[in-house]
């Protein structure tokens, strides 16, 4: 989805991104564990690392390439 997004785009000069982690470290994540799964197992990032991967992605585009590039 990532890549046609961002060959729509790409002639206004519209750069497309994404982020696929495998879950987010938040309070929504406790309805899973209360079921009994085991949080030990995934891999969860925190929401600062995640605000520090979009902010990298933002003031450093050098560094990242459009959705299909």
């Amino acid at each position: 989805m990532t890549e046609s997004v961002a060959k729509e785009v790409n002639d206004f000069n519209i750069r497309v991104m994404a982020i696929c982690s495998s879950g987010i470290d938040t309070n929504m994540i406790e309805d899973i564990v209360n079921q009994r799964f085991d949080k030990s197992i995934m891999n969860l990032m925190k929401p600062e690392e995640i605000a520090k991967k979009i902010y990298d992605m933002i003031f450093n585009q050098k560094s990242y390439y459009n959705g299909y590039q």
